[in-house]
């Protein structure tokens, strides 16, 4: 199940020894929308809501609206990139995480995992080892729209099996085609 669209990866934009500071994305790094406290490894993805909501940003032919600052850090369950579909331009990756049970090799191997099509699915190989309600609270498909090339060329680098912490914003989109994402 698709959670959301993502924006950008956080640390690059605040971070003091970031090349990307906040001064070159001052839309993004506005205090309307802050970002939560750094999850915690495998614990569950963190929001904080919008202090004034009705901030627009715009990025390529769209624009995004923030609807939360967002942190998790999980398991890289599956990555799916993207060229040629109607989202590519703004989210190039989706990347399928997991956290707390879906972080574990012993649950994992029990399940069949693959992504096509910007969705995320799971089967059980022979027995489900959590209910499939279960498994949808603890692991998401997300459309990742970096911020800036830097950003997306760390997308780009991510593996399968690999732990991550993404930090950054939950946002709509609504492309200047007529598209949108929730």
């Amino acid at each position: 199940v698709a959670m959301a669209v993502l924006l950008a990866l956080g640390w690059w934009l605040l971070s003091p020894s970031s090349p990307w500071t906040a001064q070159t994305w001052p839309d993004v790094a506005g205090s309307d929308c802050p970002l939560p406290p750094a999850a915690e490894w495998c614990q569950a993805p963190l929001q904080t809501p919008l202090s004034s909501p009705g901030t627009v940003w715009r990025f390529k032919q769209a624009q995004l609206t923030p609807q939360a600052g967002f942190s998790v850090a999980a398991r890289v369950l599956g990555v799916e990139r993207y060229r040629w579909d109607g989202g590519s331009d703004w989210s190039p990756v989706d990347l399928a995480l997991g956290w707390h049970a879906m972080s574990e090799d012993n649950l994992l191997q029990q399940l069949r995992l693959s992504q096509s099509r910007r969705f995320y699915y799971y089967q059980a190989r022979t027995k489900w080892p959590l209910s499939p309600q279960q498994i949808g609270l603890m692991s998401s498909n997300m459309h990742m729209i970096p911020a800036n090339r830097y950003v997306a060329r760390q997308l780009a680098k991510i593996k399968p099996q690999q732990r991550v912490r993404i930090d950054g914003w939950l946002v709509n989109l609504r492309g200047d085609n007529g598209s949108s994402w929730h």
